[in-house]
């Protein structure tokens, strides 16, 4: 479901190149599964620390109320190519683009998360 994520392993060599430890890369993401390359791209609140110091970030306030969904997480999976941050005030993200799509409609996550769950269905003709 999720994709290779060539990206985090740029990121992650990245920051071992500039002594991040081993110890800190590995508390970095926010893992879903075992294998650390493949899994999320969603960073702790250590790996957001670790890659402000690194990488210009932009910070997105999230429209309230709002709490963190796991349909949130999927969708934010699918889109995102580079890592990112979210609790339920803001989200930050490492892509200027997709902080000027966030800021468009104003941190609005759900309404984000809504319009990209429609956008990615399949309409095609279901043959029996």
């Amino acid at each position: 479901m999720y994709k290779d994520n060539q990206s985090k392993k740029i990121v992650i060599d990245y920051v071992r190149n500039k002594n991040v430890s081993d110890a800190q890369i590995s508390l970095m993401f926010v893992n879903r599964s075992s294998d650390s390359i493949e899994s999320s791209l969603r960073v702790s609140k250590i790996g957001l620390q670790i890659l402000e110091e690194h990488f210009p970030s932009y910070v997105i306030k999230i429209k309230q109320p709002f709490t963190v969904k796991a349909i949130h997480i999927h969708n934010l999976e699918r889109e995102m190519l580079l890592p990112y941050y979210i609790d339920n005030k803001k989200i930050v993200v490492f892509n200027e683009k997709d902080a000027v799509d966030l800021k468009l409609i104003d941190g609005d996550v759900e309404l984000w998360s809504r319009n990209f769950s429609i956008n990615n269905q399949d309409y095609s003709p279901k043959f029996d």
